[in-house]
């Protein structure tokens, strides 16, 4: 670490600045990257993820110790022992040969099944009936391969094969398998790997090492181990090279190739991306969600699935990456950003300097611990070389040069203020300082002021030069002004068809026309002759008016950074692209700075950290979505099949879809048609379902497509084929029925017939209105149902979750700080009820449980199951000691009588609860929603710990 000479004779002020600005080596993450993350509160059934596998239709499955999930995009949905799984610890999962889900499970192994929508565990006995079934493999011939706690086994058909120590494995408990190019099998143990031979196991590799996972390459197998990572090569085993010195010997868990040929390795302290034979580390300053990594995936369009211990992660490769206080600056708010001739980049902050080296790609920064740098902000840089720059302050104008500054100029050295938020370097040299009071040149020795009056008292937010020698200044009080090469001044604002309002940025395109970013009225492009020739506004579909930063690449398209993300423009061709969070943005709000760099890298500054953006990663998805129809139901909510001949006084018909594109499920689009009743396709929507009423007799088709983020629309539609079945009445037999009776019964008949007609109209007016009612009681009972817990009767998880956002909204609009808690209680020992007296006895006692809570709740709360043996409980305008006493009741009310699990057996109730308050106003959030479910959890976990049947709240904790 480097360190600041200090000279006795130096003013105060430049001994600060000096110790502020020398510069050393950062080792931090490189940058945070496009991260997204599933848990809990998402729908993930638990938080750790030990498989992750894309399934036979596209969709995205997991396995916890919640059970398998499957993720279309927008929902999981969970499958357990009720929908036939032999036990909930799902540990692998993969597609078989015959395009079948295949889970491995802590007691064999189970298949799912589309059709039926459940899972199937064929095996009633053998090392695939019982037992943890640890990884699976499928090899080129389809043969499946399991790795067990009873030896390794062969699956082929229903010829089941297995090989344990007694045939030459070290030990019995197999953790991994896989194949070499030479399709051999080789085997991963606790206690070292082995390959599978004719006449058995070839001779024990990395003994007493646990082998946790295996891949084949032209370089050989690399061999993750609970002590690092390995390479086989040419009958030699020797650690991996390259790995960074902190993961030598580290415990690997998953090892994965990506679709570019990447490698990715799963660690307890993070994972590892290889590329080109370099290694990159990926942990939680980088974005992802826990250190501790089981599985990776990487799907079809290239995103990077991480199963950790506290969810799902998804890492969605694109141009964006951001950088903040992890990643070497000394502070995430980005206020000042240039390049020096040679490409460095210099970025200014809220609390001092930081450098980027462009052949490095790494951080130099002023030392952060020094006391000296609190609350000291940098608005402008003009860098002059690698080490040498102008630097505007809040506190003045410094010139730091190779370690040490030499020179400063503020309020007492002849500037008019000593805030300093603009600095250019002219290309005569002179520097122009756009200060809170006015402008001045400085020559190297002298501070002047500009010829023009008008300069004088300005209060100038950026300055440029253009091709002609004129300098253009951005004022905060509104407009543009510029100074021609003759020193006179043209004034642009609303009386010359710009705007009267703050300009916080300009840029220049190639033909030497200058862009200007406006507060409130968009950015507009303005003329060599000094007219605006083109505006960029929400009316003409600008995602924002209020643009804080602007700038114009190589390729003359204008970026703006507003409120609502960045935005690429074309302006010669009209095309747009707007970034957001979903695209990596540490925030979706700008900052008023940004600067290009060599190589086409883009630079931008926001209050969250520093945003580059990577013309080299730009990724488009062509990859077209897949659709599936993924229900289909009549009107009662009953299941209709494909090809079914419905009755025609079924009252509708509701279909259900997804697409397996994830690269951003946020922006899948769909449109659909049904054929035999739509003219033409629907516009384009993000609904996931769509519901048609009464349809007249006929054969129909419903059909479906889906757009990924790129626009690009699926090659075919999913499609479902039905029909609605005639009237009796519509039956061309009773219509000459009805023409043969006319003919006999002459006037009368047809009297009769009228008469008979109109009955019939009248009945089946009172038909449609019973139906209608029916229909209408159906649909308040299928209300009631989609948010009620089905045993307990209580509200469910996803209703829970949606009332407690709607009270949190309620209370963001109060003037006044005022109360909400949130309880979340869990049985204890329920376990030990189900294994002992069976899951029938557990279903008494959580529906009693939930009718003696519901005894405890005011009108005002809300109580819900929140899943498994876990209930919650938000109780609005209740603080800390009233949470308390709601959760006191809830113990005393559970400890009161055992609950009957039959005639002659009863069982005892505890649970242990945590809880947490917050106040909150429209003024004052102290956090999130997430982050109050989070500290709840964590109570509740304590309570777990401390010997359960206790209440622990989060504030205890804090």
């Amino acid at each position: 670490m480097g360190t600041c000479s200090r000279r006795e004779s130096a003013a105060a002020a430049l001994r600060w600045v000096a110790s502020c600005l020398c510069l050393w080596l950062v080792s931090a993450p490189a940058q945070e990257r496009n991260f997204h993350h599933y848990s809990t509160v998402d729908g993930v059934p638990q938080r750790q993820v030990l498989a992750v596998a894309r399934g036979p239709q596209g969709f995205m499955w997991l396995g916890t110790f919640g059970g398998a999930s499957r993720f279309d995009g927008r929902e999981f949905t969970t499958f357990t022992t009720r929908e036939g799984l032999n036990s909930n610890t799902i540990l692998d999962l993969v597609v078989d040969g015959g395009n079948r889900l295949v889970a491995a499970t802590g007691r064999g192994l189970c298949y799912f099944e589309i059709e039926t929508s459940r899972f199937d565990c064929p095996f009633r006995e053998g090392p695939l009936a019982s037992g943890y079934v640890n990884q699976l493999l499928v090899d080129g011939d389809d043969i499946l391969w399991a790795a067990t706690e009873r030896g390794l086994v062969r699956l082929d058909g229903r010829d089941v094969r297995q090989f344990a120590s007694g045939h030459g494995l070290p030990v019995d408990q197999a953790l991994s398998v896989a194949t070499d190019r030479a399709g051999r099998i080789w085997v991963g143990t606790e206690s070292g790997l082995v390959r599978l031979a004719e006449d058995g196991f070839g001779p024990v590799h990395l003994p007493g090492r646990q082998v946790t996972a295996l891949l084949a390459g032209e370089d050989g197998l690399r061999v993750a181990t609970d002590r690092g990572l390995y390479r086989m090569a040419g009958g030699r085993t020797e650690r991996y090279p390259g790995v960074p010195e902190a993961f030598v010997a580290a415990p690997f868990s998953a090892i994965e190739r990506g679709t570019d040929g990447t490698i990715w390795y799963g660690t307890q302290r993070g994972a590892l991306e290889e590329r080109d034979g370099r290694f990159r580390v990926v942990d939680e300053r980088a974005g992802l969600l826990d250190g501790v990594v089981h599985t990776i995936v990487v799907d079809h369009e290239g995103n990077v699935w991480f199963g950790n211990q506290g969810g799902l992660s998804k890492l969605a490769p694109g141009p964006i990456a951001s950088f903040d206080e992890r990643h070497g600056l000394p502070h995430p708010f980005v206020r000042a950003l240039a390049t020096a001739p040679d490409g460095t980049l210099w970025v200014g902050t809220r609390a001092g300097l930081a450098v980027r080296d462009p052949h490095a790609a790494e951080w130099l920064v002023h030392p952060a611990e020094n006391p000296a740098m609190s609350g000291q902000r940098i608005y402008s840089l003009a860098p002059l070389a690698r080490d040498q720059a102008w630097i505007g302050t809040d506190d003045g104008l410094f010139f730091y040069d190779r370690g040490r500054v030499d020179r400063r100029l503020d309020g007492a050295r002849g500037l008019p203020k000593a805030y300093v938020p603009s600095l250019l370097l002219a290309r005569d040299g002179t520097l122009w300082i756009g200060t809170a009071g006015g402008v001045r040149t400085f020559d190297g020795e002298r501070l002047q002021r500009p010829k023009a009056a008008q300069l004088h008292q300005a209060f100038v937010l950026r300055m440029i030069e253009d091709g002609d020698g004129r300098i253009w200044f951005a004022l905060r009080d509104g407009g543009v002004v510029v100074r021609q090469p003759d020193g006179g001044l043209v004034h642009l604002d609303a009386e010359a068809g710009l705007t009267d309002q703050t300009v916080w940025d300009l840029g220049l395109d190639s033909d030497g026309r200058v862009w200007a970013a406006s507060n409130g009225d968009g950015a507009f492009r303005i003329g060599t002759d000094l007219s605006a020739e083109q505006f960029l506004r929400s009316p003409e579909g600008i995602h924002d008016d209020f643009i804080w930063n602007l700038l114009v690449d190589e390729r003359d398209r204008v970026w703006l950074y507003g409120n609502r993300g960045l935005l690429r423009f074309y302006p010669q061709g009209g095309e747009r692209r707007l970034y957001t969070d979903r695209d990596g943005l540490p925030d979706l709000e700008g900052s008023a700075t940004a600067a290009a760099a060599a190589g086409g890298k883009l630079w931008f500054g926001s209050s969250r950290g520093l945003v580059r953006f990577d013309p080299q990663d730009e990724f488009s998805n062509t990859l077209a979505p897949k659709v599936v129809v993924t229900a289909t139901r009549r009107g009662n909510g009953e299941p209709l099949a494909r090809d079914e001949v419905r009755p025609h006084a079924d009252q509708g018909v509701q279909f259900h879809f997804a697409a397996n594109s994830f690269r951003d499920e946020q922006r899948v689009r769909y449109r659909y048609r049904l054929l035999g009743h739509d003219q033409d396709w629907s516009a384009p929507t993000e609904d996931e379902s769509v519901s048609y009423g009464s349809l007249s007799a006929g054969r129909y088709e419903f059909q479906v497509i889906a757009a990924n983020d790129d626009g690009v629309w699926s090659e075919s539609p999913a499609s479902f084929r039905f029909e609605t079945a005639r009237p009796w009445w519509g039956h061309p037999l009773a219509w000459s029925s009805g023409v043969l009776l006319l003919a006999l019964t002459g006037w009368g008949g047809i009297r009769l017939s009228l008469w008979r007609i109109d009955r019939q109209r009248r009945q089946l007016k009172a038909l449609v209105a019973q139906r209608t009612r029916e229909l209408e009681d159906k649909n308040r009972q299928l209300k009631q149902l989609a948010i009620t817990d089905e045993l307990t009767g209580l509200f469910n998880r996803r209703h829970f979750l949606t009332r407690l956002r709607h009270e949190w909204e309620l209370l963001l609009r109060s003037p006044n700080p005022t109360p909400l808690s949130l309880i979340i209680l869990d049985l204890d020992y329920f376990k030990e009820v189900n294994d002992r007296f069976g899951h029938q006895a557990g279903d008494r006692v959580l529906a009693e449980t939930a009718r003696r809570l519901l005894t405890t709740a005011r009108k005002a709360d809300t109580l819900a199951r929140y899943g498994g043996e876990e209930f919650a409980m938000v109780l609005p305008f209740t603080d800390r000691q009233g949470a308390l006493q709601a959760a006191r009741r809830m113990l005393d009310i559970l400890a009161q009588r055992p609950v009957e699990v039959d005639r002659q057996r009863t069982v005892d109730i505890s649970a242990s609860i945590g809880t947490v308050s917050a106040e909150i106003s429209r003024d004052s959030v102290p956090y999130g929603i997430d982050e109050l479910i989070r500290r709840a959890d964590a109570a509740l976990y304590k309570a777990k710990r401390g010997g359960r049947g206790r209440i622990v709240t989060a504030e205890e904790m804090a």
